[in-house]
């Protein structure tokens, strides 16, 4: 019989890092949106209240998805996804 709370924790962690909204912006267009950013790459920016993963979008390097979380940091939930077991199935 599955495990029900190891479920629920899977879900919260799944909804841990569902960002609380998004968007694709140059690096120039981030820096004007967004109060006290400064573009240092791709990756995730921590002050103290919120959070961003920033990661590349599209083909052509100049366009980035900024994920950003309102008063929380989900990056050890995400390292808890990045690092399950992988299983594969051959059927």
């Amino acid at each position: 019989m599955p495990d029900c709370k190891q479920d629920i924790g899977r879900k919260q962690k799944f909804d841990s890092i569902t960002p609380d909204w998004t968007s694709v912006w140059t690096p120039d267009q981030a820096e004007k949106e967004l109060e006290n950013f400064k573009w240092q790459g791709a990756g995730w920016y921590i002050n103290k209240s919120d959070t961003l993963l920033v990661t590349p979008f599209g083909d052509d390097g100049h366009f980035f998805k900024f994920n950003v979380y309102n008063g929380r940091n989900p990056a050890e939930d995400f390292n808890w996804v990045v690092n399950a077991p992988v299983r594969k199935d051959y059927r």
